[in-house]
């Protein structure tokens, strides 16, 4: 398919133009990430009926593209590249007391408290089963506010990653890098507030964890705080 992708980028080029020809790649572009973006309930549907009818117990990880090697789980990510193309900011398409285990890396912090953060986390205790297991990675701000009180001692070479236009003239730049990236991050996390917040969404013994080696990805363990809660 790529090979073909290719091919008629070539023919186009030769054959139109070139401002025709770029005009016309940029719309087949458009076109191509609306329609792998573009939500397609009838798809999920399906996906979760065979799930369950398999009888095998359900791990569903969060607004993940697929990674192969955490067999056994299913992933949901809006842009396609799951099992699963799921809005988070709606109901998730599984019926009440059903999954087993549900990962989430990375991706709370992305949504405003208390909503849809707190819909997000009710909608995760509902389809858990009882006794169920909720696992989370979200970035540590402490890190961070370590480092506007101790610039000198600060990585920001291996936590500031992302170019999100800061100059870092400042040591309050590291904050603005993880309380807003960009306009990304909508809600900061540290070691206390993350098992409150998972209570407050109905979850029981919610706790700060280790990292797990089992389902954490081990380029997010340096900024990363890790908790765990069941229904």
């Amino acid at each position: 398919m790529a090979d073909a992708r290719l091919l008629g980028k070539r023919v186009l080029r030769r054959v139109l133009p070139a401002p025709v020809a770029e005009g016309l790649l940029r719309l087949r572009a458009q076109a191509y990430w609306w329609n792998r973006r573009r939500l397609k309930p009838r798809n999920d549907a399906r996906v979760v009926r065979a799930l369950l009818a398999s009888g095998k117990p359900i791990w569903l990880e969060l607004a993940s593209w697929t990674r192969p090697e955490q067999v056994g789980w299913t992933f949901s990510d809006l842009g396609g590249g799951g099992d699963l193309q799921l809005d988070l900011t709606r109901p998730l398409p599984f019926p009440d007391n059903s999954v087993a285990r549900i990962y989430s890396s990375h991706v709370l912090e992305h949504f405003s408290y208390p909503s849809p953060m707190l819909d997000l986390l009710r909608e995760c205790h509902r389809i858990l089963r009882p006794g169920g297991e909720f696992s989370i990675a979200v970035p540590d701000a402490r890190l961070f506010l370590d480092g506007y009180h101790d610039p000198a001692a600060f990585r920001a070479s291996a936590l500031c990653t992302e170019d999100v236009g800061l100059n870092f003239k400042s040591p309050i730049d590291f904050v603005n890098f993880i309380a807003y990236l960009g306009g990304e991050h909508k809600h900061l996390f540290d070691s206390d507030n993350l098992p409150l917040i998972l209570q407050e969404a109905g979850f029981s013994q919610a706790r700060v964890r280790g990292f797990d080696p089992s389902v954490d990805l081990a380029q997010r363990r340096h900024e990363s705080v890790y908790a765990i809660a069941s229904k």
